[in-house]
């Protein structure tokens, strides 16, 4: 039975990797063979390998590793499975010992044609294994090693597949999220999975140490970033220290009760309040350093350690706040502004929006940012500055800093598709989205081509953005 079980799964295995790899990604072709062999050393599959077997596919594994050619490594996982197929296949025929004949003693051509391989070979001892002939319970197995991208193009095989996925998507997220049965019913979960993936590869798995444990640090960070050295000093931000999380939060109760007043979870509002106010730099750059790493040298599979970034914990912890409060989002929010220069502008914060910068930014451009967006829904027109003001959205103050330099015009819509495409409301006039959020342009008026009261023209570059985000 482990025998069949293990033909099956290779054989698998080897269809979905063929596809890839005839179709030019050879990288999905390696990760499909690289989860695979992780799946058979896995004490859940119960393969029940010989010590040689599973010495083979370790060392198979290892060379893998050491290639950068995504093609070689592909096949050299391949030719690992095929090996193990081949005596899987045999295992309980003993072959004939072959006949010693008076020509093999002497020199001989070597013939023109080469023996099949292993996995042609193993369709003699089971047959072919389409789709829908591998048992379920197998393939909820197979489908728990992949991730919400991998669960995505699997979802797209066939009709089974595309039932099963969502339901191991939603039980993976459930065990990382910590989200009891029943509650948090996602619209998508295996785009949600695929979400929760990426912000892992940046900063790591979301640690065991609460958030405020990292405060200090980086406030110091954000103060270095600002260029504020001067007021670089960690013991400023320790507990007890003028700028401490206990007397900011004293400071900023009305802010807090807002929120709650508005149905966010008490426990998710300090995080939600403060992180994005004074850690936005440092968390930009904490996220962009991630994906730098993960670029550079993806992960080779669960033996690699994970390290967590230092400020992981804030950052998954604003990041499950806001992704929370948008499940609670009955309607989306009007629209929104805020500036790209100035003390608490879009590409001060996070290098991401100097995209919009360019010369060559056309309708329709995407992008995705590093850190959480903050802007207001109080219009520039509403000040008396309103050709060139921008409101200050920090906590439950809006006071008008004069700006020059474009302007970000926020449009928010329904949800659909799986993805919440609303900013998501923090304070009476501030809104928020979390790391990551898909950027789309949607119109670009030059200065003077727009009003923002009638009969007079405005003299800041606006652009008109969308937002989507899986939630």
């Amino acid at each position: 039975e482990a025998a069949a079980r293990v033909v099956q799964l290779v054989g698998s295995a080897v269809l979905l990797g063929s596809r890839s790899y005839n179709a030019g990604d050879a990288e999905h072709c390696f990760l499909v063979y690289r989860k695979t062999v992780l799946l058979l050393l896995s004490d859940s599959f119960n393969a029940r390998l010989t010590r040689e077997e599973e010495g083979g596919l370790l060392s198979a594994l290892e060379r893998a590793n050491c290639l950068l050619s995504s093609s070689r490594r592909s096949w050299l996982l391949r030719l690992s499975l095929d090996e193990l197929v081949q005596k899987r296949a045999a295992h309980g025929r003993v072959a004939p010992a072959p006949a010693v004949e008076k020509a093999h003693l002497y020199w001989s051509r070597r013939p023109l044609s080469c023996e099949p391989p292993a996995s042609s070979m193993a369709a003699v001892a089971a047959p072919p294994t389409g789709p829908n002939a591998i048992p379920e319970d197998l393939l909820v197995q197979i489908f728990h090693q992949l991730s919400g991208q991998d669960l995505g193009h699997a979802s797209k095989v066939c009709n089974l597949w595309k039932t099963l996925t969502p339901t191991v998507a939603e039980d993976l997220l459930r065990r990382r999220r910590s989200l009891p049965p029943g509650s948090h019913v996602l619209s998508s979960w295996t785009r949600s999975l695929a979400a929760y993936d990426t912000l892992m590869s940046a900063v790591g798995p979301k640690p065991s140490r609460p958030w405020w444990r990292e405060w200090p640090e980086m406030r110091v960070e954000e103060m270095i970033l600002s260029g504020q050295h001067q007021f670089a000093q960690q013991h400023r931000f320790m507990p007890g220290g003028e700028h401490g999380i206990a007397v900011l939060l004293r400071r900023y109760a009305a802010g807090l009760d807002w929120m709650v007043q508005a149905g966010g979870p008490l426990s998710d509002a300090p995080a939600c309040l403060l992180v994005p106010a004074y850690g936005s730099m440092a968390i930009a750059r904490a996220v962009s350093e991630g994906l730098a790493e993960r670029s550079q040298s993806p992960p080779v599979g669960p033996s690699t350690k994970c390290i967590c970034h230092r400020f992981a914990a804030s950052v998954w912890a604003v990041d499950e706040a806001l992704r929370t409060r948008a499940l609670y989002v009955s309607r989306p929010l009007p629209p929104a502004y805020a500036s790209l220069h100035g003390v608490f502008g879009l590409a001060t914060t996070d290098d991401a929006w100097l995209a919009l910068l360019s010369s060559d930014t056309a309708l329709g451009d995407s992008m995705r940012t590093q850190t959480v967006v903050q802007a207001s829904t109080d219009p520039p027109m509403c000040f008396p500055e309103m050709h060139v003001a921008i409101p200050v959205h920090r906590l439950s103050s809006v006071p008008c800093e004069l700006r020059n330099g474009p302007i970000v015009k926020f449009v928010s819509e329904e949800a659909r598709g799986g993805c919440f495409r609303s900013l998501i409301q923090t304070s009476p006039t501030g809104c928020h989205l979390p790391p990551l959020t898909m950027i789309t342009v949607e119109a670009i008026h030059e200065a003077g081509e727009w009003e923002a009261v009638p009969g007079v023209p405005c003299s800041r570059k606006r652009i008109t953005v969308k937002v989507a985000f899986e939630y």
